[in-house]
């Protein structure tokens, strides 16, 4: 697969629910996990981390 049909995915959040998104993302070949933000750096650090590396991670929406 040609590196332009692979899109990057953001997830905002870090709840229970992002971690079924992120598998949902990390099942699909043409998705890869781009960033994730949440209110608080940890938890989108440790969603980061769950995810393999070359996540960023961001704790502003803006």
């Amino acid at each position: 697969m040609r590196q332009k049909d692979v899109y990057g995915v953001g997830i905002r959040g870090a709840g229970q629910v992002a971690y079924q998104h992120a598998e949902a993302v990390a099942a699909n070949p043409r998705l890869h996990l781009a960033a994730v933000c949440s209110r608080t750096r940890e938890s989108a650090e440790k969603l980061a981390r769950a995810c393999g590396p070359g996540v960023k991670v961001f704790d502003r929406y803006e």
